[in-house]
C-alpha cells in the first residue's frame, strides 16, 4: 500500500486485508499501538487535518464578511469585517512562514559572513542610515513612536520615498490621514528636499 502511495489507516487496512483470517487480531493490536494511525503516516494525516481546519476558518470567515455586506448600508459598516478577515489571513500566513531557530542562527551567521546578502533600503538619512548599519532591511516592523504633531508621518513617508525611489514598492495605511494628504506630505517633503 506504501508504494502504491496509499494512506494507510484502519480503514485502508480494513478495505485490502478486512477478509484475512488474521485480521481481527492485527487490527485490535494496530488500534492499541497506532490509535488507529500507522506513526509514519501521522504527519501526514496532521498535515491534512491541519489544511482542512485553516480552509474551514477562513470559508467561515468570508461567508461572515459576506452576510456583512449583504445587510451593509455603506462601507463602514463592513469595515470591521475586511479588518478581521485581513489580520486572520496576514496571522495564517505569518504562523505557516514560520522558520526554525537553527534556520535564522544560519541566515544570520551567513549574513554576518557576507552583508552583501541582506539586502538594505537607505533612509534617506545618512546618520540614521549609519546607525541602522546600512538602513532598513527587509522583514523587520519598525515603529515611529513620539508625540502628537513631531512629524512621524511626515518620517514615514520620507522613508517610504526613499524606498520607492530606490526601485521597492511601497504601499501606506493611515488611519487618520486620507490617501490626498499622504501624497501632498511626499510631494512637500521632495519639494523642500530639492530646494
Amino acid at each position: 500500500m506504501t508504494d502504491q502511495g496509499q494512506q494507510i489507516t484502519v480503514y485502508t487496512l480494513s478495505q485490502a486485508y478486512g477478509g484475512h483470517r488474521l485480521y481481527p487480531d492485527f487490527r485490535s493490536l494496530l488500534i492499541r499501538l497506532s490509535d488507529g494511525l500507522i506513526p509514519l503516516h501521522v504527519k501526514d494525516y496532521a498535515a491534512d487535518v491541519a489544511n482542512h481546519a485553516r480552509r474551514e476558518r477562513a470559508q467561515r470567515a468570508i461567508a461572515r464578511l459576506h452576510t456583512q455586506a449583504d445587510a451593509a448600508q455603506s462601507f463602514g459598516e463592513i469595515a470591521d469585517g475586511i479588518r478581521e478577515l485581513f489580520e486572520e489571513s496576514c496571522s495564517e500566513l505569518a504562523s505557516r512562514a514560520a522558520r526554525k531557530a537553527s534556520k535564522i542562527v544560519d541566515d544570520i551567521v551567513a549574513a554576518r559572513a557576507n552583508p552583501v546578502l541582506i539586502p538594505h533600503y537607505r533612509t534617506g538619512f545618512p546618520t540614521l542610515d549609519h546607525m541602522l548599519k546600512g538602513g532598513l532591511r527587509g522583514g523587520q516592523l519598525c515603529i515611529i513612536a513620539g508625540r502628537t504633531g513631531g512629524g512621524k508621518t511626515a518620517l514615514a513617508m520620507n522613508l517610504a520615498v526613499q524606498a520607492a525611489l530606490g526601485g521597492t514598492p511601497v504601499a501606506a495605511f493611515s488611519l487618520e490621514m486620507s490617501d490626498m494628504d499622504l501624497i501632498t506630505r511626499c510631494i512637500r517633503s521632495e519639494e523642500v528636499n530639492s530646494t
